[in-house]
């Protein structure tokens, strides 16, 4: 009851705060060219298309949309800093509530803010609707699971930024100690491109760092899959993001060692969380919500790929040529699935041009 109050607290303070509408400006300003964009890319017949809904390319975005977006996340997280710059902070310590419960209110005041930000870009699937062809229909699922990402991914950002942010006293320093850690958390999943032969040497470190990241998590919902890894992968971080915020909000009126303790509690939590995480990935399968069923194999194929008796490579040829990404991603995607389903399979990655020797 306590974390609802400071939540209700927060969201009417955030509504009456000319800085939250100027973040709320931008944000929809930045949201809107990105979708204008991708649509006028869409809409070229000289480019080739990735395979994939409109809001599915929405949600994934660029580096620097999701820079700009992490951005936002961070001078939301920064509230609690805000607080104890103003004095607040300890009028809500002194009440009967508790450090711990004020945190989390400010985490739900902050992320309710966020979703009323994500609302009125639900008028980009009336636009769809209306400037589709006719032979086109909406496939509800992954809209709304595209959605629900956004907020889930939200939720862990904001959590992680709370945390990066705790022990300044100063916004613009706790949105800045946000920021990089945000950042790092997206660039992770840039590394296999960023990094040459990364992907190649070391496909499945490549492959679980890209999978736990925020472009790829808001991919795969849009694509209208919920994958139980991800669930709790997100589930671990906010929990334990929320309890290292609590334990370093306390620096310097706590003891030093119930602070390290409290730190290294939750640091385990979220470790415990990304071992959750890849067991599910490899023993659990998505839930599709996609009406065509585009995120499951059909059941000859998934009964073909577990009664292999015998090992089977799949070697995946993949030139350096740009047009033809959007194929082999969606062939990567298809043998992932596979693989998940036999152990018997493998998947090799050649690319002639970082190895030519090999042909």
């Amino acid at each position: 009851a306590g974390a609802l109050t400071v939540a209700r607290m927060q969201l009417a303070a955030a509504l009456r705060s000319p800085v939250a509408w100027m973040i709320a400006a931008g944000f929809l300003v930045l949201e809107g060219v990105s979708f204008s964009a991708l649509v006028a890319v869409l809409a070229d017949p000289a480019r080739p298309a990735p395979i994939g809904a409109v809001l599915e390319g929405h949600f994934g975005g660029t580096l620097l949309a999701w820079a700009i977006q992490l951005t936002v996340l961070a001078a939301l997280a920064a509230r609690a800093a805000e607080d104890r710059r103003a004095g607040l902070w300890e009028a809500l310590v002194a009440a009967p509530i508790g450090e711990g419960a004020a945190l989390v209110g400010t985490w739900l005041g902050a992320l309710a803010l966020y979703a009323i930000l994500w609302l009125p870009t639900c008028a980009y699937v009336l636009v769809l609707i209306v400037c589709s062809p006719a032979e086109a229909s909406l496939d509800l699922g992954p809209v709304l699971a595209g959605y629900g990402g956004q907020l889930a991914l939200g939720a862990a950002a904001l959590a992680i930024a709370m945390a990066a942010g705790a022990v300044a006293r100063q916004p613009v320093v706790a949105t800045v100690a946000g920021f990089a850690a945000l950042l790092g958390w997206l660039v992770l999943g840039e590394l296999p491109a960023l990094v040459p032969g990364l992907a190649h040497d070391h496909p499945d470190l490549a492959a679980a760092l890209a999978r736990g990241t925020p472009r790829a998590i808001a991919i795969t919902c849009a694509r209208g899959a919920i994958e139980p890894a991800t669930v709790a992968w997100l589930g671990g971080v906010i929990v334990g993001s929320l309890a290292l915020a609590t334990a370093l909000v306390g620096v310097g009126r706590r003891r030093r060692g119930p602070t390290v303790l409290a730190a290294y509690r939750a640091t385990l939590m979220i470790a415990a969380a990304a071992l959750v995480a890849v067991l599910l990935e490899r023993h659990a399968a998505p839930w599709d919500l996609s009406r065509a069923g585009r995120n499951h194999l059909a059941a000859p194929t998934r009964d073909a790929a577990r009664g292999l008796v015998a090992p089977v490579t799949a070697t995946v040829i993949r030139p350096g040529i740009a047009t033809l990404d959007p194929l082999y991603d969606e062939v990567e995607r298809v043998l992932a699935m596979i693989a998940r389903a036999s152990p018997q399979v493998r998947v090799v990655r050649w690319d002639p041009a970082r190895d030519p020797g090999a042909a």
